[in-house]
């Protein structure tokens, strides 16, 4: 049985019809589902869980350190002038900036770590896919996941990139932007009027 390959191009009209001998065989995965639910998902997971705990813990730590000197400045406070207790509070102020850093880079590493690992998996998986879809005679794979790119593999008679690539670069070879008005005249870049202070 000869199946009939329909396109239909950009203004919505049906494009040149052929038949082929076969029909298209497509199949559909779950691209986020396969890599959160492996044991490599889960293993990244469990190693990132643990480096947090760690983190948590050397956070903790210093967070304490800080309470414990932000309650001593404040005992201390009636002591000393206004000038003397604004050195000594200058110290508490650069350890807790320190600290804020600390939270940010070690919230990036693990973001990082966990990026990582993903695109190890998600590499494999490809590989993995495009395996699957030459021993089952597969021509494209869909992805289902949301906001993730829709076609994972497709067999080179299935895309037609270089075609339209070629058609677009012989109908419209060359795009010439109009310049600024601002611009044309001297080639001087304007200042923008300033926004009065309040």
């Amino acid at each position: 049985m000869a199946a009939v390959s329909v396109m239909v191009d950009a203004n919505g009209a049906i494009a040149n019809t052929k038949r082929t001998d076969q029909a298209t065989v497509i199949a559909i995965v779950d691209f986020q589902q396969v890599t959160r639910e492996s044991r490599a998902g889960a293993s990244i997971r469990r190693q990132v869980n643990k480096q947090r705990a760690i983190y948590q813990k050397e956070i903790k730590h210093l967070q304490d350190e800080l309470k414990a000197e932000r309650q001593y400045l404040q005992e201390i406070k009636k002591e000393h002038s206004p000038k003397n207790f604004k050195k000594r509070s200058g110290g508490y102020q650069r350890k807790a900036e320190n600290l804020q850093k600390l939270v940010n880079e070690r919230k990036r590493q693990l973001d990082q770590m966990y990026v990582n690992g993903m695109r190890q998996i998600e590499s494999e998986l490809a590989r993995i896919l495009k395996t699957i879809a030459v021993e089952r005679g597969i021509d494209v794979i869909l992805n289902t996941t949301r906001g993730q790119s829709v076609v994972i593999f497709a067999r080179p008679q299935t895309l037609i990139s270089e075609e339209a690539k070629t058609r677009l670069d012989e109908r419209l070879p060359d795009i010439l932007l109009p310049v600024p008005p601002l611009a044309q005249k001297s080639g001087e870049i304007q200042q923008l009027p300033r926004k009065a202070k309040e």
